[in-house]
């Protein structure tokens, strides 16, 4: 049958020429591209794992890339294959049953492809043998999906020359597998580089129209006669929603855009503020990071308030040793977490209402300002762990203990277009967490880490909550962007955190140790500082004198050197190797023994007051660590060379080995090792603190009446007599209870509240917790009986027995500071 259409005849079964619209082929080329990057984006943002989110998020991928990268590109780019000299009636028309068809063939084929692609096995070969199978998956679905889409033509049957077919397959196959390998397998390498991930989406673009236009240019279009049927809707209904799911994925890549900007912006502003990150490191030492190749932190507070010049917030300060120790035994905090979260929305909705102030709220104004800003900023940290916990979706016990360094943010001025997102204004704000204004503070802000060591099971675990696991080669310039700090202090400081949690590395500390015990006043007049190890903070300068604990007789023989300087004591053992007939054999292999140590701690110390300023102390104390395996308690003997180093004297071997650091903080770090029983006391204290605080906080969120009826039967106490801490005591110190606004008054190293007695009920609620006097500790040398107390007032002094024991620190700087004021006198 003939059909004449502009003078030209055609005859069922003839070849109808055809030329192709090149501006027609680059716009499919971006549609394609639009679907890509879709896909690459929600695969760069999946969450790996079996639970149904994953899958879905899967599903979506395999959606956007069959349907929009591959669908919509092949049907707008058939758009541009001109027929004849353009007649309406010689263009391609479609059977809606294949167009359909051919919609599914590609996600479900693509969805199997991703799913192999994200395998992550041991082998490395069989990683690869995925990848490859995943990259033939997915380019036969774009082959498949073609010819498929093709059946579908009405009015035309295609034959397709056999060279061309193999040309299109290998084509699409070999930049499908290049591709998924490209991102897959580095991905973790190509976190949060954007331009990278632009490149995967354009080459699997490349890949769809490469293969369309070599399967196209390959076949001949041999005409079938024009049907009634096919009309200017069928004809166009493809293009319609081809477009549509175009537009659609253009929206969808906007908002990705979009979140990934107010995320990074509000990422920027935690610069200048005091946040918790979690730092974790694989078996291999990479750095766990979010998908925008940053850290999972949590906001505590905009700033540390200073109530006084001096009140730096640093590891010398009460409160960051408080959150040092809690991070060593959570458990200490973790029923009260709900309460004091509890707390903190309270106090944030007061300070939102505008309103006169009540009755209510005036009491509620004068209990938080004798409160101290310290218990509500350690209540910040421990709510901000647990935000961090759950965010991580680990219990808090397991996000990691508190590194021994805080690292300042902000020191880099951000870039100017970041500027109106982050940086304080010139009006003063109202900081939540403290109740008072306070000017800004240049936007300089503090980073604490709690630090973690991930095992294989762990890291799998986190991987499929969508972290990744990369090296600060790849991640550390977007760490130091963000925080606003130099790339090379960000990785010195990485590399101190990787090294912090290596238990393997730490040595085994059983036995007898020649230890040097120096310490010099700080500048500031603030305390003291140690010197330690650079590498092993919680250790003194020391060397191993014997594995094992000694006789009576080697520590009677040590007793004869009591006082003696460290030139003396190596002249007198040189003198008595000189002259061996005066000792046994037993006494001269321990004399040289002695005389080769001392030696050995002197070059390892390399100080010019330490032969002569230290002084060795002949009772030896112990130490207890943290045994390596984490299963028993290392105990050492100590026998020390004390001294009072110079205020003003630096070295520089203290830049190798040695360094000072602040003195009540290593005091600290002699209290958190695996089996002390301080871990008990604390959480005692804890609950002793906060626990009646907090109960009464609940009590006054009920109404007016029930607020009433639970007050203590007999009770005429003033509104500032709640304040429980006032009448309590700590077990440990002697205090006056005055109204001291320095925040040291309210943390764990400071005076702090204690307990009601039976002789003296404090009208508290408990909430039943830790109602004994009794904790399960070694407390042989201590007594276990309560001092009676009273309630002499605000201004009353109040003492308790039960306390922590004196650690090997306390023991010798009470002997260095007795020997350096009997020197001063």
């Amino acid at each position: 049958m003939a059909h004449s259409l502009a003078g030209v005849q055609y005859q069922d079964g003839d070849i109808v020429p055809f030329h192709i619209n090149p501006g027609i082929v680059v716009a499919s080329y971006f549609v394609s591209l639009a679907g890509t990057i879709t896909t690459v984006e929600q695969l760069h943002r999946r969450v790996t794992g079996k639970k149904w989110l994953s899958w879905m998020q899967l599903i979506a991928c395999a959606v956007s890339m069959g349907l929009i990268g591959i669908w919509c590109m092949h049907f707008i780019g058939n758009r541009a294959i001109v027929l004849a000299n353009g007649e309406y009636q010689l263009q391609l028309f479609y059977s809606p049953g294949f167009t359909t068809m051919s919609v599914f063939l590609p996600i479900v084929c693509l969805f199997f492809a991703f799913a192999v692609a994200e395998l992550r096995l041991k082998s490395r070969f069989k990683e690869w043998c995925c990848f490859l199978f995943a990259g033939i998956v997915a380019g036969l679905s774009i082959v498949g999906m073609h010819y498929i889409g093709n059946l579908g033509i009405v009015n035309y049957r295609l034959e397709y020359m056999p060279g061309y077919i193999a040309g299109a397959c290998v084509v699409a196959i070999v930049d499908c597998v290049g591709t998924l390998v490209l991102f897959f397998y580095w991905k973790e390498l190509w976190i949060n580089r954007l331009w990278r991930r632009l490149l995967c989406a354009a080459s699997l673009a490349l890949a769809v129209s490469a293969m369309h236009w070599v399967a196209s240019v390959g076949c001949e279009y041999r005409f079938k006669g024009i049907e009634n049927g096919p009309s200017g809707s069928t004809r166009n209904t493809t293009l319609i929603i081809a477009v549509a799911l175009c537009t659609l994925a253009c929206a969808v890549c906007a908002v990705i855009v979009w979140s990934s900007h107010v995320r990074k912006k509000h990422d920027a502003a935690k610069a200048a503020q005091i946040v918790l990150a979690c730092a974790t490191f694989d078996s291999e030492g990479r750095l766990m990071v979010t998908q925008d190749g940053l850290l999972p932190c949590q906001k505590i507070t905009n700033q540390y308030n200073q109530r006084t010049f001096d009140d730096d917030f640093n590891i010398s300060h009460p409160a960051f040793q408080w959150i040092f120790r809690v991070t060593h035994n959570w458990t200490g905090v973790t029923d009260l977490i709900p309460s004091m979260r509890t707390h903190l929305r309270a106090l944030s909705n007061w300070k939102d209402d505008t309103r006169p102030s009540s009755s209510s709220n005036s009491s509620f104004v004068e209990d938080e300002s004798s409160i101290g800003y310290s218990v509500i900023f350690r209540e910040s940290f421990c709510v901000a762990a647990s935000d961090l916990a759950n965010a991580l979706s680990e219990p808090l016990k397991d996000i990691g203990v508190l590194n021994d360094a805080i690292m300042n943010t902000g020191s880099l001025n951000p870039p100017k277009t970041h500027v109106p997102f982050w940086r304080p204004n010139n009006k003063s704000t109202v900081d939540v967490e403290s109740g008072v204004v306070s000017p800004p503070l240049f936007g300089k802000g503090q980073l604490l880490f709690v630090v973690r060591q991930a095992n294989h099971t762990e890291r799998a675990r986190l991987e499929s909550r969508g972290y990744r696991f990369a090296s600060m080669e790849h991640v550390g310039n977007i760490l130091a962007r963000n925080m606003q700090v130099p790339a090379a202090y960000l990785s010195m400081h990485i590399d101190r955190l990787r090294n912090y949690r290596r238990v393997a590395d730490i040595p085994e500390r059983n036995g007898t140790f020649l230890a040097c015990f120096a310490i010099r006043a700080k500048p500031s007049h603030q305390g003291f500082d140690v010197l330690v190890q650079k590498k092993y903070r919680d250790q003194l300068p020391s060397v191993q004198l014997s594995p094992v604990q000694l006789g009576p007789w080697n520590t009677h023989f040590l007793s004869q050197f009591e006082g003696m300087s460290v030139v003396a004591c190596l002249q007198w053992l040189g003198a008595a190797l000189s002259n061996p007939e005066v000792s046994t054999d037993r006494e001269l292999n321990f004399i040289q023994l002695l005389h080769t140590r001392i030696e050995d701690l002197a070059a390892k110390v390399n100080e010019p007051w330490f032969g002569h300023q230290a002084i060795f102390t002949s009772q030896g104390v112990v130490a207890h660590y943290t045994s390596p395996n984490d299963t028993v308690d290392c105990r050492s003997t100590i026998f020390a060379f004390c001294a009072m180093a110079e205020v003003h004297h630096t070295s520089a071997t203290l830049s190798n080995e040695l360094m000072y650091t602040s003195f009540s903080f290593f005091k600290s770090r002699q209290r958190i090792y695996k089996h002390s029983p301080d871990h008990a006391l604390l959480v005692r204290e804890i609950h002793q603190e906060f626990s009646p605080f907090l109960a009464r906080k609940e009590l006054r969120s009920a109404s007016a009446v029930r607020r009433g009826s639970v007050a203590p039967q007999g009770s005429q106490k003033s509104k500032r007599s709640l304040w429980p801490f006032k009448t309590t005591s700590h077990p440990r110190w002697s205090v006056s209870s005055r109204n001291d606004s320095s925040s040291e008054r309210d943390t764990a190293d400071s005076p702090s509240r204690l307990n009601s007695s039976a002789g003296h009920p404090s009208g508290q609620p408990w909430g039943g917790i830790l109602t004994t006097s009794e904790t399960i500790v070694d407390t042989t040398n201590k007594t276990n009986s309560y001092v009676e107390m009273h309630n002499m007032g605000i201004s009353s002094d109040v003492t308790a027995t039960d306390k922590e024991e004196n650690t090997f620190v306390d023991e010798l700087f009470t002997v260095t500071r007795a020997r350096f004021e009997h020197r001063q006198s």
